[in-house]
């Protein structure tokens, strides 16, 4: 058996709720993510099928898309000087809300043993996903949770549903002017190249200022069988196949 392998774009998302304290000083929301270490969350939580996060909703499957820089590296010395400067010298503790569905339990721990090093107490919180998502919208209301996402055919979905002022899932009630005019803007450019660079902007806004940290993007996997030949592994949107050019080798 031949196993394939292809980024997607689902994510289980480490959001901050950014409209009430801690997290509304972006120097919060920054030194959570400089205490963050993506690749060792994606490694041991996820046995590292899948690609590091940029802390935005547009990960590699989206190809031109997609912003391509480094991965933020870990810096616990800064997360201190910012969570000082922000008035938290003496530490900070938060109530992280996680649904117990895998691989999020394993993501929370790991997530809290990193956040102690840098002086963040952590209490996790967890539930079942139907009390997670149930009729008290706790995922909307909590101040820290993990969320999981799953792919869309492209990015502008996430920026509509999730991300803007005004959208529907608006999790952790992130609210940039200026992405809101970007966003709106890519969603009418019919310009290829232009609509890419609009998107580029908008992560580099998640990256510098947003409300998410997304250790990772989960690979898509296939499995065949040797003499199976042709098989393309596909990126972003679920698992699907063109079987059209698939052919079984003699």
């Amino acid at each position: 058996v031949e196993v394939y392998q292809k980024p997607s774009n689902t994510a289980f998302i480490l959001r901050m709720r950014s409209d009430k304290e801690p997290a509304s000083d972006v120097r919060v929301r920054q030194a959570l993510k400089a205490a963050t270490d993506r690749k060792a969350i994606l490694d041991a939580a996820f046995e590292g099928l899948g690609v590091t996060g940029r802390d935005t909703p547009i990960g590699p499957g989206y190809a031109e898309f997609y912003l391509d820089v480094p991965e933020p590296a870990r810096d616990v010395e800064k997360a201190k000087q910012l969570l000082a400067e922000a008035g938290y010298g003496d530490g900070l503790t938060i109530t992280l809300t996680t649904q117990q569905l895998s691989p999020i339990p394993a993501i929370a721990t790991i997530w809290k043993e990193q956040l102690a090093e840098a002086g963040v107490t952590v209490e996790i919180q967890s539930v079942p996903s139907d009390v997670y998502y149930g009729a008290d919208n706790l995922w909307l209301e909590a101040d820290f949770a993990i969320t999981d996402w799953g792919s869309r055919p492209y990015p502008q979905p996430y920026l509509d549903l999730a991300y803007t002022c005004a959208a529907k899932w608006n999790e952790s009630h992130w609210c940039d002017e200026e992405l809101d005019t970007l966003a709106a803007q890519a969603a009418n450019e019919m310009d290829p190249a232009t609509r890419a660079q609009l998107y580029k902007d908008i992560q580099q806004i998640f990256i510098d200022r947003g409300s998410i940290i997304v250790p990772f993007f989960a690979n898509n996997l296939w499995g065949a069988r040797s003499n199976v030949k042709g098989v393309v592994p596909t990126s972003a949107l679920g698992t699907a196949l063109d079987l059209r050019q698939v052919y079984i080798e003699p």
